[in-house]
């Protein structure tokens, strides 16, 4: 692939992953305009993100399949088309009723995209440079978050031109969707297209050599083809799972997924403890700054240790953020003069604090990221590369799934655990003396309620991750030399003209029987010093084809 095809695509990646992290964060960061808007509560809203998880979670495993024979491209491309529409709808929107209908849709639009560009850029990138790609990649779906909550806490509660501003703001989503969708026929190419059928990356040397052969296309999703659909899919599921740290990272993401329903509520904690608009929406900024240096230093440092710590580079890595993410995370909401202990619920009275909050918030943010770029590298590490569309939707399917139920939890915890009541209130423009101060106690009181239900949501994450991403340390080298194995012999294979059509068959039956992961079988593992020299490891992959040599033909 030509460099500059290559960081086109990248470019073009980026900006579908900076859309989905925009879509995001704009929902979290207007949930008290929407809620006044609508005549809901900001729980409530937080359903929004729940629907559309939903949807999104139970469409991705048919996504995966069909980005094993499809164009990821085109795929891509209608689910960036479905966030344009979705996202006028719910500008639209009248209800509260109306408006989930359309964040239902918007998670079709989620389902298709993320899953294609993921696997797309992990075929397209070798697998040392992976966690700086896939780094790269997610700052500037952080990026993208930052401009759009910025706009959005700025002018949520604003009339502009005689349009509501969060309104407004998913009219501006919809413009930028179709832009992504018109950048994508563009500059988008699938890798696997019918004229790079030959080393596709080992051309330029920017990545390893393709041990696939690359699929045809055919539109299996079509009704029907649904049973089949199913069926491959089903068996892509099963296929995933005997890959262990597969089912470890899923998990941990998984438990992410439901701590991060924690940070759905900062923006709203933020002003509860008394920070102004302009003030909280600079604290946005700083706190979305640090995600993006985060996910690229994660990518880097991934990258680095696993070079030199092969057998444990990148578990340390995601260890080594959790360490640090816990006790500043209890420090922002416990430590400081903000906290409901110290606030006196004034909006305005924090503009001293403003420099101490940004460089709290910003290190949370460096630090927590980190996980997130290194889990992506890791996928394509031990994953098939024919099965990593499956895998990245089952990820995000699973992760959206989850966040997607766990969205409101922090809110629900804060009101009915800790008291919290009318979270979405926004103090009048005309009261008495009476009624601003009764206000400005339940501010406090809603201050702390954030807090605790915050602290037992994110921090209890944090502690569960850190104690599954050890089984990586067992789980990581033995799935990556299985990988190493099976392409090996895959190659092998592919030098044996001789044999027919139904001993080649029979020949990778055995390969994959060898290769396979969880198995008892007669083929050893490796010591370590055999896995630094890969020369051995394809002789070890090679077995079954010496097998096949020296039977009889008549065995055969």
């Amino acid at each position: 692939m030509q460099r500059w095809r290559l960081v086109m695509l990248t470019i073009v990646v980026a900006l579908a992953f900076s859309m989905e992290q925009a879509d995001l964060g704009v929902v979290q960061s207007l949930y008290g305009p929407i809620a006044r808007s609508l005549g809901c509560s900001a729980v409530t809203v937080g359903l929004l993100t729940t629907l559309r998880g939903v949807t999104q979670a139970v469409l991705t495993p048919f996504v995966g399949a069909a980005g094993k024979t499809m164009n990821r491209i085109y795929l891509a491309m209608i689910g960036t088309l479905i966030w344009g529409i979705t996202n006028i709808g719910i500008g639209m929107a009248s209800t509260f009723q109306q408006a989930a209908a359309f964040a239902g849709l918007n998670g079709t639009g989620l389902a298709l995209v993320l899953p294609c560009v993921q696997s797309i850029l992990a075929d397209v990138y070798s697998a040392d440079r992976r966690g700086l790609a896939f780094g790269l990649v997610m700052t500037a779906g952080i990026l993208g978050q930052t401009i759009f909550n910025y706009v959005a806490i700025s002018s949520g509660d604003q009339i502009i031109h005689g349009v509501q501003g969060w309104r407004l703001v998913f009219y501006i989503l919809a413009g930028l969707a179709g832009m992504t969708t018109a950048l994508l026929f563009i500059f988008g190419l699938e890798p696997r297209t019918a004229s790079r059928r030959v080393k596709l990356r080992g051309e330029t040397g920017l990545g390893e050599r393709r041990h696939n052969p690359i699929p045809s296309y055919s539109y299996k999703l079509l009704p029907r083809h649904l049973y089949s659909s199913i069926k491959a899919m089903l068996q892509d599921c099963k296929k995933l799972f005997t890959v262990p740290s597969f089912s470890v990272i899923l998990l941990a993401e998984s438990i992410a997924a439901v701590g991060a329903s924690g940070t759905g509520y900062q923006v709203l904690y933020i002003e509860t403890i008394g920070f102004t608009d302009n003030q909280t929406a600079v604290l946005s900024i700083v706190f979305s700054l640090g995600l993006a240096v985060g996910m690229v230093a994660g990518g880097i440092l991934g990258d680095a240790f696993a070079k030199h710590f092969s057998r444990y580079g990148r578990p340390s890595v995601n260890q080594c953020s959790i360490a640090v993410t816990a006790p500043l995370v209890a420090l922002f909401f416990k430590g400081l003069p903000g906290a409901a202990q110290f606030s006196s619920g004034v909006p305005g009275q924090m503009h001293k604090y403003v420099a101490l909050y940004c460089a709290v918030l910003f290190l949370v943010a460096i630090a927590a990221p980190m996980e997130q770029s290194n889990n992506a590298a890791m996928y394509a590490e031990v994953i098939p590369e024919e099965l990593r569309c499956s895998a990245y939707a089952f990820d995000r399917g699973i992760f959206g799934l989850l966040g997607a139920v766990a969205a409101p939890l922090a809110g629900i915890l804060a009101k009915r655990v800790w008291g919290g009541n009318d979270l979405s209130r926004k103090e009048a423009p005309q009261a008495s003396p009476s009624e601003m101060q009764s206000f400005h106690a339940l501010e406090i009181v809603n201050a702390r309620a954030l807090e605790n239900a915050n602290m037992a949501v994110i921090v209890g994450a944090i502690v569960l991750r850190a104690v599954v991403y050890s089984a990586l340390y067992w789980t990581l080298p033995q799935d990556k030399q299985a990988l190493l194995r099976q392409q090996a012999a895959e190659s092998c294979i592919k030098d044996l003209p001789e044999l027919t059509g139904v001993e080649l068959v029979r020949l990778q039956q055995a390969v994959s029987r060898k290769t396979s992961h969880g198995r008892a079988s007669s083929l050893s593992v490796p010591s370590h010093e055999d896995r630094q020299d890969s020369s051995k490891a394809v002789r070890y992959a090679s077995e079954p084809l010496m097998d096949h040599m020296r039977a009889p033909a008549s065995a055969r």
